[in-house]
């Protein structure tokens, strides 16, 4: 709970994301108050905010999503400065944002999910109703777009997830659930038409 005065208390109680790390630190992102992380060793919490001064700071301070990649970098996403590698050691941010003069950039800074799946690729989720695949570096492998997909419905991704199995799962705000299908390289919308068939 947020309290007035108090350094050690949490920045905001507004929270929109929560993810623990290899470390068993708690990360937690907020609305317009930066990221809080909860080292149970320290008994506080570290805030982590926006600074126009600094380049390698957060990049926005509504934090929507985390993932860990495998050398314990935390992976940030966020509602308007896009996503954010933070090296634990270094304690500083290297930014990922939309450029249009570069094809290899993320297709909208408006993220809402983040996730690695098997093969150390990453998956950003839009607000725009666009999924990004990037190499473990960070680098666009593709875009897909489920605008036309999507209708009538909400366009924005809400969710991702990767099962058991490796697949990867798309989550939206009003048009359903998604699933990425391998082999054609695309994503498709999931049903269940009856017991005997999925679509």
């Amino acid at each position: 709970m947020r309290e007035e005065g108090n350094n050690y208390s949490i920045s905001s109680n507004s929270i929109w994301s929560i993810y623990g790390d290899s470390e068993e630190r708690v990360w937690l992102g907020t609305y317009n108050k930066g990221i809080n992380i909860l080292d149970e060793k320290f008994r506080k919490f570290e805030l982590y905010q926006k600074n126009s001064l600094d380049s390698n700071s957060l990049p926005d301070n509504d934090v929507t999503s985390f993932a860990e990649d495998d050398n314990g970098n935390i992976w940030v996403a966020t509602d308007g400065g896009g996503i954010a590698r933070f090296n634990p050691s270094e304690r500083k941010f290297d930014l990922f944002l939309k450029n249009s003069d570069d094809h290899s950039s993320l297709s909208n800074n408006a993220v809402n999910a983040i996730l690695f799946d098997k093969n150390s690729n990453i998956w950003v989720g839009t607000w725009a109703g666009t999924i990004d695949r990037l190499d473990k570096h960070g680098n666009l492998i593709k875009s897909y777009s489920l605008f036309n997909k999507l209708g009538d419905g909400v366009n924005g991704i809400f969710s991702l997830y990767t099962d058991s199995k490796g697949r990867v799962w798309a989550m939206t705000a009003g048009s359903g659930l998604f699933h990425y299908i391998s082999r054609e390289d695309r994503f498709d919308q999931f049903y269940i038409c009856s017991e005997h068939e999925i679509l």
